[in-house]
């Protein structure tokens, strides 16, 4: 098999890499969201550019992403986010989801061990003081009863 050709120039909306002998020309459509370089990248060669049926603007294209990712979202389709994840990210639609990751990434990791362990004694005794709950759990050695 080898590498792949290096006639491979023009990439798609997402960034894939697409043989451009494989697209067809088309002049129709320049605004539309798969024209690169004066081929539809939607659609085969054989297929008939004048009356193509995925023609959108960029604008349309993006609307009708953004749509559809909220419905899988809805729709907890996470089995299809993952498997569609690169394109979702190279259209920008992951970018809120990634920011708010690295912030919470950020977070955790200024989070320090010792006040880990004071929010979960907090957490588990809302109601007492720290050493209130330290006092009750028996604090002295495991031979101590």
């Amino acid at each position: 098999m080898g590498r792949p050709s290096k006639k491979y120039k023009i990439t798609d909306r997402v960034g894939e890499r697409v043989d451009q002998e494989t697209l067809p020309v088309c002049n129709a459509h320049t605004d539309c969201f798969a024209w690169k370089e004066g081929r539809c990248t939607a659609l085969n060669a054989k297929a008939d550019t004048d009356n193509c049926g995925f023609y959108k603007t960029e604008a349309e294209a993006m609307a009708e992403c953004r749509k559809c990712y909220q419905r899988l979202k809805e729709q907890d389709r996470t089995d299809l986010i993952v498997q569609y994840i690169k394109p979702l990210t190279a259209l920008g639609l992951l970018d809120e989801e990634i920011e708010a990751a690295e912030k919470y990434g950020e977070q955790f990791d200024r989070f320090e061990e010792a006040d880990y362990q004071a929010q979960l004694e907090k957490a588990r005794c809302p109601d007492r003081a720290d050493g209130e709950a330290n006092a009750e759990e028996g604090g002295g050695s495991w031979n101590s009863q």
